[in-house]
């Protein structure tokens, strides 16, 4: 007895440690499947909408205002805070199930979130990398294959034990 319970425990805590690593990429599965069955329910489960808007606004708002000095024109200022107004609104029509599911496929989202921005054309298939950027989160980045530019990043929390939830978009500006 003493011996199976020698090999039991370590295969046990081994397997569980394995299965609290994959939980994120199986997260990133589920996103991935519920985006390309369009099934925004499923989708919307595993983002944390107020979150991710919040994070947003104040990314938009911290580059429109941070180009902004003291020093520069008023009317500088004044189009700075105007453009502030504009953001919250935008970005609650932006971020949707749909147009996550669409970045995912490495596509631009239309603010309807309906179509896709290809024109017409067969979507190009995306660069997906993924990986730990801490205990609690992890970044998956997307982009369409052959593109340069920065990726956009989607930034997952830890919600429990085993359950991920994206709470973040780094958008390239």
């Amino acid at each position: 007895m003493s011996r199976l319970f020698k090999i039991a425990v370590p295969a046990v805590v081994l397997a569980a440690g394995a299965w609290l690593y994959a939980t994120p990429y199986l997260a990133v599965n589920g996103m991935r499947s519920a985006a390309e069955a369009r099934d925004a329910g499923r989708l919307s489960g595993y983002i944390d909408f107020p979150a991710v808007k919040e994070n947003l606004k104040g990314t938009l708002n911290a580059k429109l205002t941070g180009d902004v000095r003291p020093s520069d024109n008023p009317l500088a200022a004044m189009g700075s805070a105007l453009g502030a107004m504009l953001i919250n609104p935008m970005v609650d029509l932006f971020v949707t199930p749909e147009a996550i599911g669409q970045m995912m496929k490495g596509q631009k989202p239309t603010l309807t979130g309906t179509g896709n921005s290809n024109d017409g054309k067969p979507a190009a298939k995306a660069e997906t990398h993924m990986g730990y950027e801490g205990v609690n989160r992890f970044v998956v980045s997307v982009r369409k294959q052959g593109d340069d530019g920065e990726p956009v990043a989607m930034v997952m929390q830890r919600d429990g034990l085993a359950t991920w939830k994206l709470v973040a978009l780094r958008l390239p500006l």
